[in-house]
């Protein structure tokens, strides 16, 4: 199970009992939006979209899940969610929550993360730490 998989799991822990069905008409229109401009652009732009991001990160009160699961004492603001089943290879479960997995286990499929732990999660790295410090030695 990977990493995001483990979080959702941990963050919530009570599945429904039934998921929507794969949305095949979804899943064709993803595809052909992948096929012809080489990314979901428009989709992360659609309202359908937009409403469901907002609920998701509301349902963690904005926070990110991997900094959560780190230090719960530490707020880090979620400003990403993810999917766990990307929507690359699963397009149909793009506009679900819960979806079923590989396996068919029922996997939260939508998570809240920060941006820093989202391109962590995808194994993306600008060549260097976040800097803490700040600029100047004055604190005013």
């Amino acid at each position: 199970m990977d990493i995001d998989a483990q979080l959702a799991a941990a963050f919530y822990p009570d599945p429904p009992d039934r998921v929507p069905p794969y949305d095949r008409d979804l899943a064709s229109r993803l595809r052909e939006m992948g096929r012809r401009t080489g990314c979901y652009r428009d989709f992360y732009r659609s309202p359908a979209w937009r409403r469901l991001r907002a609920e998701v990160l509301a349902s963690m009160h904005g926070e990110s899940l991997v900094e959560l699961a780190a230090s719960p004492a530490r707020f880090v603001r979620a400003d990403t969610v993810h999917h766990v089943l990307r929507v690359s290879r699963w397009p149909g479960y793009a506009l679900h929550p819960w979806a079923l997995d590989e396996e068919g286990r029922v996997v939260r499929n939508l998570i809240p993360l920060s941006h820093a732990a989202h391109d962590a999660v995808h194994g993306r790295a600008f060549g260097g730490a976040v800097r803490n410090t700040p600029l100047t030695e004055e604190w005013w």
